[in-house]
């Protein structure tokens, strides 16, 4: 769901500039500007982390489903980069923590967890964009 719905930031943003906030390239720009800093920030979180506790992931997708929210209901600019850059932090802790779990894995059974997850991954996007 997450894939679906959360991880079609390259075609929703620009969609979402042009129509609801009636801007254009330099405003795309900004908004991805803030995606990339939330997301560079977020994989820096991960990292200092360590392995995820049980609750990481809850709490990622809960940060992004917040920040997606705030950003889907921002009346201002500054307001809907800031949803952006929660929802690119979010992103990035997701998926370092999605990674971190899946490889432990059984070691049997790691690489078609993987190719599962890469599967529900890239389709779950694809699906999600249009």
């Amino acid at each position: 769901m997450i894939a679906t719905l959360g991880f079609t930031v390259q075609v929703s943003v620009p969609v979402f500039v042009r129509i609801s906030l009636h801007g254009g390239a330099s405003l795309v720009g900004a908004a991805f500007t803030a995606v990339t800093a939330g997301s560079l920030l977020g994989a820096l979180v991960a990292a200092a982390r360590g392995e995820p506790g049980a609750h990481a992931l809850t709490r990622a997708a809960g940060l992004m489903a917040g920040s997606l929210a705030i950003t889907a209901f921002a009346q201002t600019v500054p307001i809907a980069l800031a949803g952006l850059a929660g929802v690119g932090l979010a992103w990035s802790t997701f998926i370092a923590f999605v990674l971190a779990t899946l490889q432990r894995a059984d070691p049997a059974m790691t690489g078609r967890v993987m190719s599962l997850f890469a599967v529900l991954l890239l389709g779950g996007t694809a699906v999600g964009a249009p």
